[in-house]
């Protein structure tokens, strides 16, 4: 390939990059954005209202409005047109104070705002325990023995304090596309909103949380008992999950009193599994059936003013099952939603995706420009824990493609046929690619 190739090729990515760039600052047509490494169908989230399709408001924890639209076939890595892809689902939403509803999820809710029954409709089921009451705030004083900031300590649940003031509730949506109810508490000093919602179809439920925080040694949960038979929970960490166990009998059980995730917990047995996930929290602890999110924590050394003021975060509750194919694309979805960009004027005709997984496990994690700008560097990932051969679609663009390691040396040739590759993944395997062409 000569110098002349790759300045155009390099150019062409340039000017596909700069579209978004433009959309971003105004200078182009209203485009669907799908940032993931696959074609997706479902909500599409808009910060202003589209002008040429119907759209339905929802409210936001923190009073911020925005819409909502119902696309399909959106395809990966792609800015797409909007009035290509717009598709029209039934209106089955059921909404009071008291009670959310969708063809496949009931919730029922006490005069506490806390859950009462998360009905799974479509596999006869009822999610919590007899008695058990999910999304429950609990606060707890938080006083480590010393680290402050850095350490929980095992006695924390010595003094639990319930959040049971309910100031008010109201159904804030009812449809078609989601329906939703706001609740708000005091506790302290502090207010907490959350905006519960379902969405049409959708097998979660959904929880946007605003909070002003005013306390200090405090560390705030939230609760979900469930109706699972599991002596394990499942958390992801980066490129990965790891298998916890949810007892305390043994010592090395005990001391996972809390412990690190990302984007997903799920506790699951054959056929059959609940998973919470989350947008920014990094911390839940598990026992017995019940499981519970770190929300917050305001400890006063080194700083004073730990987590004071107001905090924007969203957490959810999936039925699924027993698939962790189906928690992995659920947590992405939730993490980097559909979204309508808008801008000004017209947009010039779109290219075909960079990149694109045609099979199902693999995981789009990077794509960028390599360190010493000779080609693109895309960096996939197995995320189900198994050996698969996996099938990736290329842009026509790239004409080679070779194996590198995660400093981007080295480089081993593979077979690129009909803008197609084909890679061999070990379990939670990282890839690095380098594609290379000239247009």
């Amino acid at each position: 390939d000569s110098d002349e190739d790759y300045a155009r090729f390099f150019a062409a990515t340039d000017a596909l990059r700069q579209r978004l760039v433009d959309a971003l600052a105004g200078r182009a047509e209203p485009v669907l954005l799908n940032a993931a490494g696959r074609a997706r169908s479902g909500l599409m989230l808009s910060e202003v209202s589209p002008a040429d399709a119907d759209a339905q408001a929802i409210v936001r924890a923190d009073g911020s409005a925005a819409y909502l639209l119902s696309v399909s076939d959106v395809p990966a890595l792609s800015l797409a047109r909007l009035d290509a892809h717009l598709h029209s689902v039934p209106d089955v939403l059921s909404v009071s104070e008291t009670h959310l509803e969708n063809d496949r999820l009931s919730i029922r809710f006490d005069a506490l705002g806390r859950m009462t029954s998360i009905f799974d409709r479509q596999n006869s089921r009822e999610i919590l325990p007899e008695g058990g009451l999910g999304n429950q705030l609990q606060a707890f004083r938080d006083m480590p023995a010393q680290y402050d900031a850095w350490d929980i300590d095992a006695d924390f649940e010595d003094q639990p304090y319930a959040i049971e003031h309910l100031a008010d509730v109201a159904v804030v949506e009812r449809g078609p596309l989601r329906a939703a109810i706001r609740f708000e508490w005091h506790y302290e000093r502090s207010r907490i909103v959350q905006i519960v919602s379902l969405a049409a179809g959708a097998a979660q439920v959904e929880i946007d949380c605003f909070i002003d925080w005013h306390e200090h040694n405090t560390l705030l949960k939230t609760a979900f008992p469930v109706a699972v038979n599991a002596a394990s929970v499942d958390a992801e960490i980066q490129f990965g999950h790891v298998r916890r166990a949810s007892h305390r009998n043994t010592s090395w059980d005990s001391a996972r009193f809390e412990c690190s995730m990302q984007r997903w917990v799920d506790v699951s047995e054959p056929g059959f599994g609940v998973a919470l996930l989350n947008d920014c929290k990094y911390g839940y602890d598990a026992k017995g059936s019940m499981v519970r999110l770190t929300l917050l924590r305001s400890p006063t050394y080194p700083w004073t003013e730990a987590d004071q003021g107001e905090h924007r975060f969203r957490y959810a509750l999936l039925v699924h099952g027993g698939e962790k194919l189906a928690v992995h694309e659920a947590a992405e979805d939730f993490n980097l939603p559909l979204r309508l960009v808008h801008g000004r004027g017209e947009a010039s005709g779109f290219e075909a995706p960079l990149v694109t997984i045609e099979t199902e496990g693999v995981s789009l994690e990077a794509i960028k420009r390599a360190e010493d700008a000779d080609g693109v560097i895309i960096r996939l990932w197995e995320t189900g824990g198994r050996r698969q051969q996996a099938s990736l679609r290329l842009h026509p663009c790239f004409v080679r493609a070779e194996l590198v390691d995660l400093l981007e040396e080295g480089g081993q040739p593979l077979e690129l046929a009909d803008n197609h590759l084909t890679l061999a993944f070990k379990p939670f395997e990282i890839v690095t690619l380098r594609l290379r062409g000239s247009l």
